[in-house]
């Protein structure tokens, strides 16, 4: 059975992950970036992360592929860090700064670069 090129859409979108990690892009989230050259902001503790965001669609012309350019904001110090910072500042409220502190945000853990939400 041949398909046509207009139903493979799901197909081309497999293709582009693939070639994003031949290019040795890391996936964070729904997102390639690349780590290896990120640009640094040591006076804010911040990195930038440059990447892209693909997706091949299907419309009423056909397909259209979406290429979009995307940054990942990062900052460079760890949850212990600002756990240290806020014990030398808060020892006496030091748990109820730590959960106003981190709960709600969004941690990259940088052995496997997977995005995780602090909950409690």
């Amino acid at each position: 059975r041949v398909v046509p090129p207009e139903d493979c859409h799901q197909v081309y979108n497999v293709i582009f992950k693939r070639v994003m990690r031949a290019l040795e892009l890391t996936r964070v989230g729904r997102h390639f970036y690349n780590p290896k050259s990120p640009i640094k902001i040591p006076q804010h503790k911040l990195e930038l992360w440059p990447g892209y965001v693909t997706n091949i669609a299907r419309f009423d012309g056909g397909l259209m592929l979406m290429c979009d350019i995307s940054h990942r904001m990062l900052r460079i110090d760890t949850c212990l860090d600002i756990m240290y910072e806020i014990y030398q500042t808060q020892r006496q409220n030091f748990q109820d700064a730590v959960i106003r502190q981190l709960i709600g945000n969004v941690v990259l853990t940088r052995y496997n670069n997977k995005t995780h939400r602090v909950d409690e």
